[in-house]
């Protein structure tokens, strides 16, 4: 009969464990391996710990999201760590977006330069084009909410920005870069390395902040970047500025900040260096702003004309605000006027002249630049104006002095908005939807093509106020037709839309002339094909 198996390889066939005759030294030591083990472990742990504290100095950056509440020490949670959206924050072109570096396990009087970077262009158009006070717009905004701030508080001035002066833009007034926490170093100060601050053991900090660092192109895109020398006074610090929101009056039309899609406006931590011998590094991060959140704001100006350089001091209701009240003294030729910024709700606001005793009503003239899906409604002396974003509205109301032989008759007018021809039979005409002003032309369409023959005319009948003329003009010409040539189709300037509408079913009789020649020419022109 064979032998059995053994239990354990230490333990012989049929007899006790080998374990059962140890010496009581070695058993000893086989129990203090694992607890010398673990403990070997936790000093490691704490050397490691030790070590990232001292060089590994922790870092974050956050921007301000103001759109519920500024960014204040009652509401430090509108400091995120993560991208804006139109949802949590709404800047304008011209703000100043406040961030900050939020700064932790630093070693008091060790010396650290933090590089800072942003976007300045993307796809030809400027986003971030300098940097400000983190206080420039948000006076609110408070670096130190929900953080305990301690040490040194410190403020560097920030040179402009030889790009943004290169360009012909005024830079910005206010621009800083302020810590708690820490001091900025003097210009000329030599600081000991032992760390990756510079690359020799000791390191000249030529100047404070340092140089510009833009990369790229304006007409594509391009990025810049500068670097903070600061010597650490409390173990966390908190380094706050703002990035400027480059505007439309800067850069121009289409240019600007809020003609950018998608989330063009980032700011960046690029490096952090320190002087101890354990090397500190931050890496890139990156935070953004969706263009949702950026908008650019609209502007109504009033201006006020009086023929032949007349004089006079003129009062206007304006609302809602922040439109508001207005008295325009006009002392000659060139006038007066008053511009209304910043508007960012499309209104309607209303404005009409409180015409003076024995002066006759006002004509006015609307114009707009950047178009952008506003709209103009003028009813003689009052204005409705809806803006879109963006669009800069011009009102002129110009009036004659009482017992001036100059003639004037009051007229409404609009920004024109050209709705789409009509299709739908091949003698269906369309003009543009708005009646615009005397002598101005707005082209007949005859099946989606503009008329080869003619045009519409709408002028202010001189013997008959009110009354109105449609004629046809011979193609490429810019005559006006006399009452003789066209057709009184109203005779009040009521039976007559002042804008909007589709096809002006009111004024088709006018039109057959047109319409007649311009059918007769496409019948030419088949027969010749």
């Amino acid at each position: 009969m064979a032998a059995p198996s053994p239990a354990h390889p230490s333990e012989p066939a049929g007899g006790p464990p080998l374990v059962a005759h140890e010496p009581p030294v070695a058993v000893v030591r086989r129990l203090m391996v694992v607890p010398l083990i673990v403990t070997g472990l936790v000093v490691l742990t704490m050397l490691a710990i030790g070590g990232a504290a001292q060089g590994r100095a922790g870092l974050a950056l956050e921007q301000c999201a103001q759109l519920d509440a500024p960014c204040d020490a009652a509401h430090p949670d509108r400091w995120i760590n993560g991208n804006l959206n139109p949802n949590a924050a709404r800047y304008v072109e011209g703000d100043a977006v406040p961030y900050r570096a939020l700064l932790s396990g630093l070693t008091a009087g060790e010396t650290y330069a933090l590089t800072i970077g942003w976007d300045t262009v993307e796809g030809g158009r400027h986003v971030f084009d300098q940097l400000a006070a983190h206080d420039l717009t948000e006076a609110a905004a408070d670096p130190c909410a929900g953080q305990s701030c301690s040490g040194v508080n410190d403020e560097l001035a920030l040179p402009a920005d030889p790009q943004v002066i290169a360009a012909g833009v005024t830079p910005v007034a206010d621009r800083r870069i302020r810590i708690a926490g820490g001091a900025f170093v003097t210009p000329g100060a030599v600081v000991a390395n032992t760390g990756n601050l510079c690359g020799s053991s000791t390191c000249v900090i030529s100047a404070n902040p340092g140089p510009y660092m833009p990369t790229g192109d304006f007409d594509g895109t391009a990025q810049n970047g500068l670097t903070v020398w600061f010597t650490a006074t409390a173990d966390d610090a908190v380094v706050t500025w703002g990035g400027h929101i480059a505007t439309r009056a800067d850069w121009g039309v289409g240019k600007s900040a809020a003609a950018v899609s998608g989330s063009p406006y980032h700011m960046r931590l690029l490096d952090l260096r320190c002087s101890d011998d354990a090397t500190c590094s931050a890496g890139n991060i990156d935070r953004s702003i969706q263009s949702g959140a950026v908008l650019s704001p609209a502007s109504l100006e009033i201006r006020k004309q009086v023929v032949d350089g007349g004089v006079g001091e003129f009062e206007f209701t304006g609302g809602p605000s922040p439109v508001s009240e207005v008295t325009l003294v006009v002392s000659g030729a060139e006038g007066a006027a008053r511009t209304f910024d910043g508007l960012l709700d499309p209104g309607p606001y209303e404005v009409a002249e409180v015409v003076p005793d024995g002066w006759p009503a006002p004509t006015v003239r609307c114009d707009t630049l950047a178009a952008n899906g506003g709209s103009i409604r003028i009813d003689g002396g009052v204005v409705a104006v809806s803006v879109g974003e963006g669009e800069a509205v011009t009102c002129t109301f110009t009036n004659t002095p009482p017992g001036s032989t100059s003639s004037t008759t009051s007229t409404t007018s609009s920004t024109s908005s050209t709705t789409s021809p009509s299709t739908t039979a091949p003698s269906s005409t369309t003009t543009e939807s708005t009646v615009v002003a005397a002598g101005v032309t707005s082209t007949v369409y005859i099946d989606d093509v503009p008329s080869p023959i003619g045009s519409l005319a709408v002028v202010p009948q001189p013997v008959a106020p009110g009354d109105w003329i449609i004629g046809a003009l011979e193609a490429g010409t810019g005559s006006t037709p006399s009452p003789t040539d066209g057709t009184v189709i109203a005779s009040s300037v009521g039976t007559l839309p002042a804008s909007g509408g589709t096809s002006m079913l009111t004024i088709l009789a006018g039109l057959a002339l047109c319409v007649a020649g311009a059918l007769l020419t496409r019948r030419q022109h088949q027969e010749a094909e």
